[in-house]
């Protein structure tokens, strides 16, 4: 008796495959429900789930987002995108999140890095979504993009040569270096200020007079031998300040050169 009371216990204690399945659902909505970016679940083109950040980028209510169709919050240039770089990831031949805009309910534009995986929802297949909103980051770059243009523009219309520089490497050069070094600017882009000398010697003993000196003020005026493509090298007056990189945080030379 004894026994079939314990065996009777058992049973009843040991859930059921649906409650089973009740029960991860659950905790899968409690951790996406926690995270700090978009979680969604796609099954037979229809969202499943979405958490709460998932309605907070798309500005629709719940409901209204498990109604309509997922590509529909895609921006339409960006759908065709979407759709190769999604299947790519889901087929495992491609690793790296892809971004694209999404259309919100107030009519604006934000911008959205995603990544998904296939996972099996309640015995079939589904995709597993995560979404991010990097509209600030996308703007903030785009800033920048519009300053470095803004700056390569004005740098362009000095006539005398200007080079920057980062780890003695040129990072940018104006158009009136061709008229003094012979070069193009997109011909000295990457290569080593050593170029501009008549040998490494004469390189080096300059370049640990303009940083002994730029640790005591911020700008000079010198003149040194440099070398113009095809030629020797003649006497060059050079005004040097140092400058902030823009990528990588680390001091670098502007000089602007004339003869």
């Amino acid at each position: 008796m004894r026994r079939q009371t314990s065996t009777r216990i058992l049973r009843s204690r040991t859930p059921s495959i649906g409650e089973t399945e009740l029960g991860r659902e659950d905790l899968f909505r409690t951790l996406a429900n926690n995270l700090r970016v978009g979680v969604y679940l796609i099954q037979d083109r229809r969202f499943r789930f979405i958490n709460a950040h998932v309605q907070e980028y798309a500005g629709y209510s719940e409901e209204t987002i498990l109604d309509r169709e997922p590509s529909s919050f895609i921006h339409p240039s960006d759908r065709r995108k979407v759709r190769c770089n999604a299947r790519d990831m889901l087929n495992g031949t491609r690793a790296t999140p892809y971004e694209y805009r999404l259309m919100t309910k107030d009519g604006s534009i934000k911008w959205i890095m995603e990544t998904v995986t296939p996972i099996m929802f309640r015995g079939e297949k589904a995709v597993l979504g995560n979404a991010m909103d990097i509209t600030e980051q996308k703007e903030t770059r785009e800033s920048l993009r519009e300053f470095d243009a803004l700056k390569a523009s004005i740098l362009d219309a000095i006539p005398q040569a200007v080079v920057g520089l980062r780890n003695r490497r040129i990072i940018f050069a104006n158009t009136a270096v061709e008229e003094v070094f012979g070069w193009k600017a997109d011909e000295l882009i990457g290569e080593s200020v050593t170029l501009f000398y008549r040998n490494k010697r004469e390189s080096d003993e300059i370049a640990r007079y303009f940083y002994t000196t730029l640790k005591h003020q911020r700008t000079f005026v010198n003149e040194f031998y440099c070398r113009r493509q095809g030629w020797k090298g003649y006497p060059l007056p050079d005004a040097v300040f140092p400058h902030r990189g823009e990528t990588e945080g680390k001091n670098g030379l502007s000089l602007p050169m004339r003869i």
